[in-house]
């Protein structure tokens, strides 16, 4: 039940465990039809103890014959339905529909607006705003935030070899091995074709940061089993850590990119931005 005004425990209790079209709503929902009934009688197929006498109305919301819900009201005990009444309901479902569905379209452009489509990581917006947040924490805490800068080795070669339903599926697949190697608090986000970018909030000692890219890199070496094919790829890592590297989100980014430049030139190796370059 999304929504409901004192309703008793036991009744919500009830109407969460029965199955959907053998209640009066779930009649509604299923038929599309408004029921109406002017007392508790054996259609009802749910009955807490000491419920009242009463009657009530199941009203479908649609839209375009598609059901969005149903609107229960309850009323006195043998109370009897009229034309006007039975408009007035239908009016307000049809707004309330409306309601729905417009708020249903605004969840779905907000999602979309911080989130890739193919991954359902963060996009970049979402990162940058992430990112800006953490630097104001750790400013004031002084506890170090990293940034890893990742870009996968051969992905081109998939694409070109077996296509790009492959490849996106190779990248839907990277996006869950390397989530499995973070925290809940980190974020994740697909900024490019195959670049990724991973914000790790709370960073201390900084040596965590390595052991991260390293489990990230011994992820991605295996092989990727994807419509028969065995696919396998490699990626190589940049890091930057504030404030070691830099104070602000353009400086750490542009560490971060020089560092990942550099590890690719070993293929599967992390560098952090101001120290040697080390293989996994």
């Amino acid at each position: 039940m999304s929504a409901q005004h004192q309703l008793h425990p036991e009744l919500l209790t009830l109407c969460s465990n029965i199955s959907f079209g053998t209640c009066l709503c779930g009649k509604a929902a299923r038929t599309k039809l408004i029921f109406h009934k002017s007392c508790v009688d054996a259609d009802h197929d749910i009955q807490p103890s000491g419920m009242a006498p009463h009657g009530h109305y199941c009203v479908p919301i649609l839209d375009e014959g598609t059901v969005l819900g149903v609107l229960n009201l309850y009323v006195k005990h043998g109370h009897a339905p009229s034309p006007l009444e039975m408009q007035l309901l239908e009016s307000v479902t049809n707004a309330m529909a409306g309601i729905i569905r417009r708020k249903t379209m605004e969840y779905k452009l907000e999602t979309m607006s911080y989130q890739d489509e193919l991954t359902g990581l963060a996009n970049r917006r979402k990162f940058n705003e992430a990112f800006e947040h953490a630097l104001i924490v750790a400013r004031r805490t002084q506890v170090p935030v990293a940034l890893m800068m990742l870009d996968l080795d051969r992905f081109k070669p998939v694409n070109d070899t077996y296509g790009h339903d492959v490849g996106d599926v190779l990248l839907q697949q990277v996006a869950q091995r390397v989530g499995k190697c973070l925290r809940d608090m980190d974020t994740f986000a697909r900024v490019g074709g195959d670049e990724f970018m991973i914000l790790l909030e709370m960073m201390h000692p900084p040596v965590v940061v390595r052991m991260i890219g390293q489990r990230i890199l011994a992820e991605l070496s295996r092989p990727f089993e994807i419509n028969g094919y065995s696919v396998c790829i490699g990626d190589s890592i940049g890091v930057s850590v504030f404030p070691d590297d830099g104070e602000t989100s353009d400086v750490l980014i542009k560490q971060a990119d020089i560092s990942l430049y550099k590890a690719k030139e070993t293929r599967g190796s992390i560098r952090q931005a101001g120290q040697p370059s080390r293989a996994a």
